[in-house]
């Protein structure tokens, strides 16, 4: 097998999504008919192929690693003399894309469980297989196992770029892979970004309904939704791309609602897609034409735009609506990180709430400025300037401190006035370290949101670690702050503050309920670990009151 790079391997088990009501007829019996289904494993490599292998057992027999399939897509097939080129690098970026499973209900046919990849930095381009049954997974099969492919050829706007979104978690309602959603006109779908160097630099959301292409060709609005949120024009450093889309459902009936989804330029998009009929799905924020396409918010600080690249999580808020929060960041390019702008960038809490004006609040939209920005004729207007947010001090031991303490080094912790929801419209927290940024997706688990943000190495204290740092930071989605205690307290002086903030030795971890450690066998819901290559870290939190496996209520008021 070829060397693997970006592709995250994904397991597929039997069916197991939270899939009920009249949106998903006959799932039950799907499950049922399954439910001896074997688990695989699915990646891409630099070989130029999507490798299935078997996870563990089958029938009563060990064959864990044993292959099953390798499937060349088509858009690479031109590209594979490249691996016999002795003037091109050795690694190639091919199938560079983290594939990804969900359950699905195409128009006909029934229940079944495909496979989605886009190809990342291998090409403009995603494909779909049918893995339902392992079993079938052969060559005299291929005409039934390929799906569809879409590529720059099936939508020639110069719209689609690279797609280099990592997915790693699976959507709080559904218990499905984050793309993946049932839509109001019926249909499912998958939720793909425009990504990065598209041709046009624009930032647009493409809704790809799973039955694919009609004889071969896809055609807008029956086989896919485009939605085109700043069509640029840019140019070089400057062009823009949509980042993982997130979805949303306020009604409790497991369908999408609404998506968001922020960009390279520091816009948080919200796209309405509430009616039945897809040609009335929209931006939200905009002239009831569809022109004057507003963000809900855009993340900037000293005129400098933050880049958005990771999915957004969020939170739904007591008075209604959501908060969205946003971690700012962007390591694409070899040049990206360390970032040689001194941009400083954030973590953001930003409500969407229900009674915002759609009245244009920016007067003129080629300044950046907050000077320039003024309040529309009717309240509330969307969230725009920091002045609008309310600050958390984001505070980190570091080896220069003197005071006493007992923390360590890379312990941080938040401090912030309690917010105002009357008067202000959300939180910030701004990183603390040179080109700290947030380039992985955050999680809320046991009530909180955690972030991953890397930094640089610094040199000047550790020789014998070259890799850049990490760090994991836990915050109260809601507050931006923590209430509860996760780990130790850092004291200080006369103050002692709780830490909210730890250094890691992984840039990507992965957060698992823990019922197995001794201390939290009585209080599973309060246990969480923190697990990476190297990092195998406990959290406990004191508040033992979530349900992990109650449904949140959106329209549920706590005050």
């Amino acid at each position: 097998m070829g060397p693997v790079v970006n592709s995250n391997p994904v397991v597929s088990s039997k069916p197991a999504a939270d899939y009920f009501g009249a949106a998903f007829p006959g799932y039950g019996a799907f499950v049922t008919a399954q439910s001896s289904r074997a688990s695989t494993v699915w990646l891409g490599s630099g070989d130029g192929m999507l490798h299935g292998f078997y996870a563990d057992t089958k029938a009563g027999a060990d064959v864990g690693g044993n292959p099953i399939i390798s499937y060349v897509p088509q858009l690479i097939h031109s590209r594979l003399t490249d691996l016999t080129n002795p003037a091109l690098p050795k690694i190639q970026s091919f199938v560079d894309g983290t594939p990804f499973t969900g359950d699905v209900l195409p128009t006909t046919g029934g229940w079944k469980t495909y496979l989605f990849s886009a190809l990342g930095r291998g090409g403009k381009g995603l494909f779909a297989l049918d893995i339902t049954n392992p079993d079938d997974l052969v060559q005299a099969n291929a005409a039934s196992i390929f799906k569809w492919q879409f590529s720059e050829s099936d939508d020639a706007s110069g719209d689609l770029g690279y797609n280099l979104s990592q997915i790693g978690s699976v959507h709080r309602t559904s218990e499905q892979a984050n793309p993946i959603a049932r839509m109001n006109n019926g249909k499912f779908a998958i939720l793909q970004p425009n990504g990065v160097e598209s041709t046009k630099g624009s930032a647009a959301l493409y809704i790809l309904f799973v039955d694919g292409p009609t004889s071969g060709v896809w055609s807008a609005t029956t086989n896919y939704v485009k939605l085109v949120a700043d069509a640029g024009p840019y140019s070089g450093a400057a062009k823009n791309g949509l980042g993982q889309p997130t979805w949303i459902d306020t009604n409790n009936d497991g369908v999408a609602d609404y998506i968001y989804a922020g960009d390279l330029q520091g816009n948080i998009w919200k796209f309405d897609v509430t009616n039945a009929n897809p040609a009335n799905w929209k931006v939200a924020y905009a002239n009831a034409d569809g022109t004057n396409k507003r963000p809900l918010f855009i993340a900037e600080i000293s005129s400098k735009r933050l880049p958005i690249t990771s999915a957004l999580e969020y939170k739904f808020h007591p008075l209604g609506g959501v908060v969205l929060i946003a971690g700012t960041g962007r390591s694409i390019a070899q040049t990206d990180f360390p970032d040689a702008t001194l941009r400083k960038d954030s973590i953001f809490g930003i409500w969407d709430a229900p009674l915002y004006s759609t009245t244009p609040y920016i007067s003129d939209p080629t300044k950046l400025s907050d000077t320039t920005r003024v309040a529309p004729a009717q309240s509330p207007g969307l969230p725009r300037g920091l002045t609008e947010l309310e600050l958390r001090t984001f505070t980190r031991v570091t080896l220069a401190d003197t005071d006493p303490t007992n923390g360590i080094v890379g312990d941080g912790y938040v401090t912030g006035l309690p917010i105002d929801w009357g008067t202000k419209k959300g939180w910030y927290v701004n990183l603390k370290e040179n080109s700290e940024m947030i380039i992985s997706n955050p999680t809320i688990t046991k009530g909180l949101v955690a972030l991953v943000s890397i930094a640089p190495l610094n040199t000047s204290s550790e020789t014998c670690f070259n890799r850049p740092r990490a760090f994991i930071t836990f915050l109260d989605p809601l507050s931006g702050l923590l209430d509860r205690k996760l780990f130790e307290k850092i004291t200080d002086g006369t103050n002692t503050f709780l830490v909210a903030s730890k250094e890691i030795t992984d840039q990507r971890v992965t957060l698992a309920d823990d019922a197995t450690t001794p201390s939290c066998a009585s209080g599973a819901l309060s246990c969480a670990r923190i697990i990476g290559d190297t990092t195998d870290l406990l959290v406990r939190s004191t508040n033992t009151a979530g349900r992990i496996y109650w449904r949140e209520i959106p329209s549920l008021k706590t005050r």
